[in-house]
């Protein structure tokens, strides 16, 4: 059985908020750093997720809702291979479509 550790180092400034986020892993992904982390868990217990969130103070306010945009993005792109739903994966997308635009017209201002 071959086994993956991913670590995440958050530093953080005197009040917690974080100023730098670093990750990486022992399978070949070095340590990288990032703005922003979103980590869903699946608690198969007590059958509910669990999100940890965290951006560093130099993520701009577009930069984190294109972020999130993408994770939407993905998440349809999962329930689409993994599930068959194009049903709920369509809605995503037209969803992910309409936040895209709202964002353009924001860049544009």
């Amino acid at each position: 059985m071959n086994t993956t550790n991913i670590q995440i180092e958050i530093n953080s400034d005197a009040e917690n908020v974080p100023e730098r986020i670093l990750w990486g892993n022992n399978s070949g992904i070095e340590v990288e750093e990032a703005k922003a982390i979103s980590i869903g868990v699946w608690d198969a217990k007590g059958r509910g997720s669990m999100v940890m969130e965290l951006w560093n103070k130099e993520m701009q306010t577009l930069e984190l809702k294109g972020f999130y945009l993408e994770i939407i993005k993905k998440i349809a792109e999962t329930i689409r291979t993994a599930t068959d739903d194009h049903v709920v994966s369509n809605i995503l997308d037209n969803a992910c479509f309409q936040i895209s635009s709202l964002l353009e017209e924001e860049i544009k201002r």
